[in-house]
């Protein structure tokens, strides 16, 4: 897999990315974490990284990360940790991937938000939740949304809402990637475009201290 970089988390204690299309071949689908671990050279990690999973039932349920030996949250939608050397990863293909960073206290989040997440108001709960757990300012956090559906592809501009929240909370660097899975299927996924018949992208964001 390739991967797609955001300058707004162009940070030296941070890896991130968002991975791009790749061949699939329907009658014989490739495993997707081990894909995942064999593509991680490409944001300069080794493949034994501990990954952490969230179930993504498109609910609002935010997790804490606290102890690399629980790595998986069958009922969140969302991963939050202060853990240094721990990867969060969330799949998205039309829904957006928020990717929340607080540089004063050290502490990250990745949020699965699509159009039900969203009406839940995750966005507004991760930042709650960085708020308890981590002290986190909402003043001082970088949020970056992913590349995923808008108008016209789908009925509903979620990215509008996503950010209005945000803004409510008091989040003041938000940054949109602007871009529209279902336009540009030759380099993502999008389950609408593509009746479901389709692949995930992988959202991943770690800490790893200089």
């Amino acid at each position: 897999m390739q991967w797609e970089f955001f300058p707004a988390l162009s940070f030296p204690t941070l890896k991130h990315g968002l991975s791009l299309r790749y061949p699939r071949d329907p009658d014989h689908p490739q495993t997707e974490e081990p894909l995942l671990r064999n593509s991680l050279g490409g944001i300069g990690l080794d493949a034994s990284i501990p990954i952490a999973r969230a179930g993504q039932p498109h609910g609002e349920a935010v997790a804490v990360l606290k102890d690399k030996r629980e790595l998986y949250f069958p009922q969140a939608d969302g991963l939050l940790t202060a853990l240094p050397r721990v990867l969060l990863a969330i799949r998205i293909a039309d829904c957006a991937a928020l990717y929340l960073f607080d540089p004063r206290n050290s502490a990250i989040g990745l949020i699965h938000s699509g159009k039900k997440g969203t009406q839940l108001k995750i966005a507004t709960k991760a930042v709650l939740e960085m708020n308890k757990n981590f002290e986190s300012n909402p003043s001082d956090l970088i949020v970056q949304i992913s590349p995923c559906i808008r108008f016209p592809h789908y009925e509903v501009d979620f990215v509008s809402d996503i950010i209005d929240q945000l803004k409510s909370c008091g989040v003041e660097k938000i940054f949109d990637s602007g871009k529209c899975t279902a336009c540009q299927l030759e380099r993502y996924f999008s389950y609408r475009a593509e009746k479901g018949n389709t692949g995930r992208m992988w959202a991943v964001l770690g800490l790893f201290p200089q």
